[in-house]
């Protein structure tokens, strides 16, 4: 896949960062999380057609940044056990 600059429609989601400045190569699993965790379905259409099954589902199987919601209905989705996800494991909840 080559570098490509993120599509306008998804500035919303990086307010963070500069959007621009993204690189959907480099910055893949920071694009995959941010948009697995807020992204309409806009969003999730672009963010299938561009990395595919395979790579957001293994990014899920490895996050630990999604939210509780969000893991629980990907790890549905992609009929995933949500307790072998780390960002579901209780020592990443509990305050450090």
């Amino acid at each position: 896949m080559d570098a490509l600059a993120l599509p306008p429609f998804l500035n919303r989601y990086f307010w963070d960062t500069d959007p621009t400045r993204l690189d959907s190569r480099r910055h893949r699993r920071y694009i995959i999380e941010r948009l697995l965790d807020i992204g309409d379905l806009d969003a999730l259409r672009w963010l299938f057609r561009t990395y595919g099954e395979a790579e957001i589902k293994a990014v899920v199987r490895q996050s630990r940044a999604l939210s509780r919601p969000a893991a629980f209905f990907w790890a549905h989705f992609f009929d995933l056990n949500p307790q072998e996800l780390p960002c579901i494991q209780k020592f990443y909840l509990q305050p450090r």
